[in-house]
């Protein structure tokens, strides 16, 4: 498969994904919902509506009743690990919080 244009035909989709795996890239085969960067602005979005940190498991109800009620836990995870990965949330004992640059 080329990565370097970045550009997937069914068939690539097919052969190097299985069902269930989290796609990045919105495709024809997956809704915009599910993906990383979708729910990863959800997540930031009710973080930036906060005055303080907010509890894992209270966000992700939040963000299953608001915005995608077929969120699984896992790429609710993911998507927390990549706001964390590129500096927009901190963890503390007392939860998740918004990161303001």
């Amino acid at each position: 498969m080329n990565f370097s244009n970045y550009i997937f035909s069914e068939n690539d989709i097919r052969t190097n994904f299985k069902e269930g795996d989290f796609i990045l890239l919105i495709n024809k085969s997956r809704h915009p919902v599910d993906s990383l960067f979708y729910i990863a602005a959800c997540v930031a979005n009710e973080l930036k509506k906060k005055s303080k940190e907010v509890f894992t498991d209270d966000l992700y109800e939040t963000i299953l009743n608001g915005y995608n009620n077929k969120l699984s836990y896992s790429d609710f995870i993911l998507s927390l690990n990549f706001l964390f990965l590129i500096n927009k949330i901190h963890l503390t004992e007392r939860g998740i919080g918004y990161v303001y640059t």
